[in-house]
């Protein structure tokens, strides 16, 4: 178990799992992103390379397929994401 809350259990941690922490901390980068730019409306989220097939098959947006896995409709979906 880490004790993530003292300098060396950190270093410990990203040491031990630096994939896991470099993608918790895109996540919370992206989730702030969000809430700063409009929150998490359906049209935000597009705007921020949501999902949307139309724009990936019509628009040739393909960078969606990957940006898309770092948004969330709301925190708590952001939580258990992280989780």
């Amino acid at each position: 178990m880490f004790r993530i809350f003292s300098k060396e259990g950190l270093r410990e941690l990203i040491s031990k799992c630096p994939t896991t922490v470099f993608l918790i901390m895109i996540n919370t980068v992206m989730l702030f992103i969000v809430i700063f730019n409009g929150g998490f409306t359906g049209k935000n989220l597009v705007n921020l390379g949501g999902l949307l097939p139309a724009y990936v098959f019509e628009l040739k947006e393909y960078y969606r397929l990957l940006s898309a896995m770092f948004l969330h409709g709301s925190i708590i979906h952001y939580f258990f994401n992280v989780y």
